[in-house]
């Protein structure tokens, strides 16, 4: 479980809390409704993790190729 919680992973579940918490305790958002920013949230952590997992496999190729 841990290989899957690598940190260009954990950084995009930091950013989507960060996200939240704004949503939560500011009124920079005030415009937005839930449904929308929960949809574009979701797709963010989808999305992002699917290039951190890119990233991560791309870095661990490269560093495997030099050895």
């Amino acid at each position: 479980m841990k290989m899957f919680f690598t940190p260009y992973v954990r950084i995009v579940f930091y950013f989507c809390a960060l996200i939240f918490i704004v949503y939560s305790f500011s009124d920079f958002f005030q415009g937005v409704p839930d449904s929308t920013f929960f949809s574009a949230v979701i797709t963010l952590l989808v999305i992002g993790t699917i290039v951190a997992r890119h990233l991560d496999r791309k870095k661990s190729l490269k560093y495997t190729s030099q050895i």
